[in-house]
Parts: structure tokens; sequence; C-alpha cells
């Protein structure tokens, strides 16, 4: 078969990447296309990730995008043209699809099941397949739809049984060679016989204030990360600070840290190599924790903001089943919570950093560590890739 990766970002690499190796693999031909100044990073990252064969095809608008595909690389001659995120292109999508073409949708962490409940059946317009990770979340955002959703209705709920699951291609690249604590290190020029926390920074809900975030982090963000750098200090462990730059990081937090890394690679994945390089995570409560429980590491989480104050209110109730209850990704017996806010919040962060043990894993927690993986993503089996695949083949003729 014939596959276009639409690009419009380089994160999207970190999902798409996987599924264009399994493509290749299979003898299939891959074309990366990417919109014209949009995509974040030098073009030949994605030309080298993906494997395309003719050089990136920049493009604009709609028509233009049309225009373009039809002189340069047949597009009406692909089988799928394969995307992150229902949301993704819509005014290119609506036109090439009149023309023949048809796309596909994988899954960012369930943001397909949100664009669902915020926007009802219409996330599905001009997609042919749409996927997402698990049954679990599939089952629990059709009955948000159903009973606790305003706009809730039987044809919103069962539009999430639309969705194909895949679980999550990212995951497939710890199959690759090189990942290894090992090689993962050497790579990274870290030390082979020290422990080492990866640090996971604090991003900036949308949900909170301005003026609340401002004070947040001159005040209170400081004396939190202090807090890290004691506890590393005090069992001999290197501080390595994983960030993005949509994260805004401050300016100490780098001096504050022993190795500070910023975005660098999306295939393979910086951020799943030095989770296999470190011995344990702490950071402010993110999707990190699908990662670090993949990688299976020892996890400490701070919640820095209530999740009704900090988390997107239809993305709430699938949160607090997920990774807030006991058993979810943030809540179980590999992973630690901490509050930073409330009542003497202070004094508990400096008890941790003063008293508290170093983080192992147990039998029974790498066990609840990854039932709360496959209940959020689905089997993590290093085959998600080639099961999104399938769906394809099996609707080419269709």
């Amino acid at each position: 078969m014939k596959f276009a990766f639409w690009i419009p970002r380089r994160s999207h690499l970190k999902i798409l990447c996987p599924v264009a190796a399994a493509a290749r693999q299979r003898g299939d031909h891959c074309l990366a296309l990417y919109p014209s100044g949009a995509l974040r990073g030098p073009k030949d990252d994605a030309r080298a990730a993906v494997g395309v064969d003719p050089a990136l095809v920049p493009f604009d608008a709609a028509r233009e995008v049309a225009d373009e595909v039809d002189a340069e690389i047949h597009l009406r001659d692909v089988d799928w043209t394969v995307a992150v995120g229902l949301r993704t292109a819509p005014a290119i999508r609506a036109y090439t699809r009149a023309s023949g073409v048809r796309w596909a949708c994988l899954d960012h962490l369930g943001d397909n099941l949100l664009a669902v409940l915020e926007s009802d059946k219409e996330a599905f317009a001009d997609w042919d397949l749409a996927t997402t990770l698990a049954e679990g979340p599939r089952l629990a955002a059709a009955g948000e739809a159903l009973g606790g959703h305003p706009r809730g209705n039987w044809a919103v709920s069962n539009a999430f049984f639309e969705f194909e699951l895949t679980g999550y291609p990212e995951l497939d690249q710890l199959d690759l060679p090189g990942m290894t604590r090992e090689a993962c290190r050497a790579k990274w020029n870290l030390p082979q016989g020290q422990n080492i926390v990866l640090f996971a920074p604090a991003a900036r809900p949308a949900n909170l204030s301005r003026l609340r975030r401002w004070w947040w982090g001159r005040r209170d963000y400081p004396f939190l990360a202090r807090q890290v750098r004691r506890f590393c200090d005090r069992h001999g462990a290197l501080l390595l600070t994983k960030t993005r730059a949509k994260h805004g990081d401050p300016a100490w937090l780098a001096g504050l840290s022993d190795f500070y890394i910023g975005e660098t690679c999306y295939y393979p994945f910086d951020t799943l190599e030095l989770l296999v390089a470190c011995d344990a995570v702490v950071g402010f409560v993110s999707a990190l924790a699908v990662e670090a429980a993949a990688v299976g590491r020892p996890q400490v989480w701070l919640h820095a903001w209530p999740p009704e104050k900090s988390e997107w209110p239809a993305n709430l109730p699938l949160r607090r089943r997920f990774f807030l209850a006991p058993g979810g990704l943030w809540n179980h017996a590999g992973a630690r919570a901490m509050n930073a806010f409330g009542p003497r919040w202070r004094q508990h962060l400096r008890h941790w950093a003063e008293w508290g043990a170093w983080p192992v894993l147990t039998d029974q927690g790498r066990a609840a560590m990854r039932g709360a993986l496959e209940r959020w993503a689905g089997a993590v089996d290093g085959k998600s890739a080639e099961r999104f695949l399938d769906l394809l083949e099996d609707q080419r003729g269709r």
C-alpha cells in the first residue's frame, strides 16, 4: 500500500514514525507531508524518521494543497493519509476527500475521546477511520456522554464505538534496538554507576489564571524544586530534568539540575530513552506517567493544584477514573502522589525530602503499574502500529 503521513508538528512523529516503520517493513510506500512553516524543527528530521521516498512537499491552504498534491506526489494514488488527532487539518481533509483521498486518525493519549465529548459526532467529520487506545476509556467516555455531558445523548454515546482500538503506537518504540539502560546512558553521556532521578517540571495549565500561575512560579515552584534537589542529594542521585519548550521553565531550573535536556528527537523518542536510562521519576502530574509506567520506573507525582482547577472540565471525569483514582496511573502501588497545595503541604514536602525512602518497585507495584497502564493505553506489546495497519488493510477494498 501507499501511505501519506500528515505532520503539522514534530511531536506527532513519536506516534507516526512507528507506524511508518512498520509499514516500510511490510514493503509499503511512505510519504511525509507537512504544512509550510508549521513544522517545529528541521524538516530533515521528519524526512529521516518517516523514511519518505520523495522529498517533503510543503503545503499551505486547502486548495493549494490539492493542486500541489496532484502535481507533485499524486495523492489520489495514496491508499491512506494518516494523521494524529481528530481536530487535525479539517480544511485539507474536507477538500481532498472529495477527490477520493481516505484519511485515518491515530490517537494521542485519549485526545480523540475528548474531541468527541466536546464537539459530539461532528469530530468524526471527514475521517474514514478513527482510532483510540483502549476499551476502558472508550466505555467511560460513552457513559459520560450519556449521563454527564450537558449535550449528552444516545447518539453521542454510541459514537464512541466508531473508534477502532489499537493501543498506543508511541510505546512500540520500546522495542527499538538500543532501548536498554546501558545503551541509553551511553547515548546521553550519563554515568553508568549512579542513580538518576528524572524530574518532570511544571507545565502551565490553561485553566488557571495568569496571576495564579505567576504567583505560584515565584513562590511555590522554587520551594518544590529545592525539595526534589534535596531528596536527590540525600540519596546520592543525579537530577536530570527533562523539559519541553511549552513549559516555559524559569532560568534557575537548569542550574538546579545536573542534566537539563529539552526536546531533541521524537524517533527514537528522547523521553523514552531517558526514562529507560533513569532509576526513578519525580514530577508534576502529567501524561508522562504513561511512558514511565511502560518503561517500569517507580514514580513520585506532585499535585501542584487541585485537579478541578487545572483540568479541562470535559477531561476531568477520565482523569479521575484512570489517573487520580486508586489504581490509576498517578495513584498505585508503584507511584506515590503528594499534594503541593492545601494545609501543611510544605511540611509534608520537607519531610519527604529529608526522610523519604528511595522509591523501589516491588512485584506488587510492578503489577499495579502495568494494570493502570493497560487500562488506559491498551496492550503494550510492541504491536500497536501493526494493529493499526491491519485495520487499514482490512478496509482497503471497501
